[in-house]
C-alpha cells in the first residue's frame, strides 16, 4: 500500500500536480514561460505596466525597473525558428484552441489596427502566432497617452515600436500628446512621428494635442501624395500660407482649437472642411479658398471672420458666429457706429465676407448672435443663391423693417424650405437706414414651406407672417413650433444647435458615397 501511494505521488509531481509534503500547485513550464514573456514584452517596449487584479497572482504586477533594458527585438523574437507550430499546440492543449486560429494574418492585423498601439503590442502574449502580428498592423494609434507615467516613457515606447515594426505601409496614424507638465518632452518627437507616418503612405493623419500649450506645426511637414484625411486639434498654424497643394489626394480637413494666423488657407482637392473653435488673425482677414468643397462647417471661431472665396460645388454649409470680432458693442445694425474697436477696424472692403462664397450652396444654416453684423452687412451686396433649397437663419435677421429677411428671400428664387429660430428675448438693434440689396420687382414664393421656432407668437412673429403672406406663401405651409434648447459653451455663451439635421444628413451622405467610391479609408 505504501509503495502504491508513493507511485501516485511521484506521478502527480511529474505532471505538474501537487508538490511533496502538501505544497502548493506547481505551474507547468509552458505557463511560466508565457508569463515571463509577457513581463518582458511589457517592460522592454516601455508599455504601461498591467494592473494587478484583485485576487490575481504576482505575474500581472509591473516588473522592477532596470538600468539597461534588453533589446526588445531579441526578446520578442526569442522563439527559435520552426517552434511556432509546436508551441501553439502546447498552448492549445493548456488553454484551449485559439478562436481566431482560422483567420488569416491580414484579418488579424486589420482587427488589431482598431486598438491603441499599446494594446496591440500586448496581444503578443496571447499565443505564439500572435507574437509578431503587431509588427504588421497597418495603423499607429497613440490615443492612451494618459496611461504613461511621463513624456519620456511614452516617447520611448513609440520610438521602439516604430523601429521594430516591419517596413510596411501605414494606413492610419493617430497621435495624442502626453498631457503632463513636460511640454518639451511631449512635443519632442511629434514631427518625427508625423513624417514617419506620411513616408509610409498614411491615408489618415490625426494629431490631437492634449496640452494647454499649442504645438507648432513646422513648415513643409504635411506633404504626401497619399494623405486623404487630416485632423489637427490644438495646433499652432502660424505659417506664411497654409496651402495643401503638396497633398493632391486630400479630401477631408478638420481643424479644431487651432491658431490659424495665416493670410490664406487653400486646397484644390478638399471636399469636406470643418473649422471649429479656432482663433483667426486679429490683424487681417484670413482668406479661405477651396474650389472643390462640397461640405463646410465654420463655427464658434475667434478673431476676424475669414473671407470665403466662391465654392461652386458646395452642397451644404453650416456657419455659426458667436465669438468673432465682427460685432458692434453699441448694437448698430451693420457695424457702423464708428466708436467701438470692432466697427473702426472691420476691414471689410467692397466684397462680401461670407455670402458670396456660400452662394452656390443647396443647403445653408446661418446663425449668429444679434450683435454680430457680418450677415447683415453682406446683404448690402447680396449675391443670388440660384441653387439654394433649404435655409435656416435665426435672430440676426430681425431688423425694424425686416429688410434683411426680405433681401435674403428675394435672392433665393427656388427656395423650398425656410426655418426661422428665435430666442425668448431679443436685443433691439440701432437702425441706421441700411441699404439692403432689395428689388422692387414683384416675386412669389408659393412653393415655400416655413417653420417658425419661437417661444411665443408675439408682435414680431406677426410681422414676419404678414411679410410671408405678401410673398404668396400659403398659410397652411407655415408651422409654428417650439425652439430647440440652446447649448451652453464653456465661456458662458449660449448657441443654437443645428436646427434641422442638414449638417448631419449631408455629412453622413458624403461619407457613404466616399467609402463606396473608395475615396476614404474606413475609420
Amino acid at each position: 500500500m505504501l509503495i502504491e501511494i508513493k507511485r501516485k505521488e511521484k506521478k502527480r509531481n511529474a505532471n505538474g500536480g501537487y508538490k511533496p509534503n502538501g505544497g502548493t500547485v506547481a505551474e507547468p513550464p509552458e505557463r511560466r514561460s508565457r508569463q515571463r514573456r509577457r513581463l518582458l514584452c511589457c517592460s522592454d517596449l516601455s508599455l504601461p505596466a498591467p494592473r494587478r487584479r484583485a485576487g490575481g497572482d504576482a505575474s500581472c504586477a509591473a516588473p522592477p525597473p532596470r538600468d539597461k533594458p534588453a533589446d526588445a527585438g531579441n526578446l520578442l523574437d526569442g522563439m527559435p525558428p520552426g517552434s511556432e507550430v509546436a508551441s501553439s499546440k502546447k498552448a492549445d492543449a493548456a488553454g484551449g484552441a485559439d478562436p481566431f486560429g482560422v483567420l488569416p494574418d491580414e484579418v488579424l492585423q486589420h482587427l488589431l489596427s482598431f486598438l491603441p498601439s499599446t494594446d496591440a503590442v500586448r496581444t503578443s502574449v496571447l499565443a505564439s502566432r500572435w507574437r509578431h502580428q503587431w509588427k504588421s498592423v497597418p495603423a499607429l494609434r497613440i490615443t492612451d497617452a494618459r496611461r504613461y507615467t511621463s513624456a519620456s516613457h511614452l516617447n520611448r515606447f513609440v520610438n521602439r515600436l516604430l523601429r521594430l515594426r516591419k517596413p510596411l505601409p501605414l494606413h492610419e496614424v493617430e497621435i495624442g500628446t502626453y498631457s503632463g507638465d513636460d511640454s518639451a518632452g511631449a512635443f519632442r518627437y511629434i514631427e518625427q512621428w508625423v513624417k514617419h507616418g506620411l513616408s509610409h503612405g498614411a491615408q489618415v493623419l490625426r494629431v490631437r494635442n492634449n496640452k494647454g500649450v499649442r504645438w507648432q506645426l513646422p513648415d513643409g511637414v504635411i506633404t504626401s501624395e497619399h494623405l486623404r484625411v487630416l485632423e489637427l486639434s490644438n495646433v499652432n498654424l502660424d505659417v506664411l500660407c497654409l496651402d495643401f497643394l503638396s497633398c493632391p489626394a486630400l479630401k477631408v480637413l478638420r481643424l479644431r482649437d487651432c491658431n490659424i494666423e495665416v493670410g490664406k488657407v487653400m486646397s484644390l482637392s478638399v471636399k469636406h472642411l470643418s473649422i471649429t473653435n479656432c482663433h483667426f488673425d486679429w490683424n487681417d482677414r484670413t482668406q479661405i479658398t477651396f474650389p472643390s468643397l462640397t461640405w463646410l462647417e465654420l463655427s464658434d471661431c475667434y478673431g476676424w471672420t475669414p473671407l470665403l472665396h466662391h465654392m461652386p460645388m458646395l452642397i451644404s454649409a453650416f456657419v455659426r458666429l458667436q465669438t468673432c470680432v465682427d460685432c458692434c458693442d453699441n448694437k448698430y445694425e451693420i457695424g457702423d457706429c464708428g466708436n467701438c474697436y470692432e466697427c473702426r477696424h472691420k476691414n471689410i472692403g467692397d466684397s462680401t465676407v461670407l455670402l458670396e462664397g456660400l452662394s452656390g450652396s443647396m443647403n445653408l444654416e446661418l446663425t449668429s448672435h444679434t450683435t454680430e453684423y457680418i450677415f447683415r452687412r453682406d446683404l448690402m451686396r447680396c449675391p443670388v443663391f440660384s441653387k439654394l433649397r433649404t435655409l435656416l437663419i435665426n435672430e440676426w435677421c430681425l431688423t425694424a423693417n425686416l429688410g434683411a429677411l426680405t433681401c435674403f428671400l428675394q435672392h433665393c428664387p427656388i427656395l423650398e424650405k425656410l426655418i426661422l429660430q428665435f430666442p425668448e428675448s431679443h436685443e433691439d438693434l440701432v437702425e441706421t437706414g441700411a441699404s439692403y440689396d432689395t428689388t422692387k420687382e414683384h416675386f412669389t414664393l408659393e412653393q415655400l414651406t416655413v417653420q417658425v421656432k419661437c417661444h411665443k407668437a408675439d408682435e414680431k412673429i406677426g410681422r414676419i407672417l404678414t411679410l410671408l403672406a405678401s410673398f404668396g406663401v400659403p398659410s397652411d405651409q407655415i408651422e409654428i413650433l417650439p425652439p430647440p434648447v440652446l447649448i451652453e459653451l464653456e465661456d458662458g455663451h449660449h448657441i443654437w444647435p443645428t436646427g434641422n439635421g442638414i449638417l448631419v444628413a449631408w455629412q453622413s451622405l458624403y461619407h457613404i458615397k466616399a467609402h463606396v467610391a473608395g475615396h476614404l479609408p474606413c475609420n
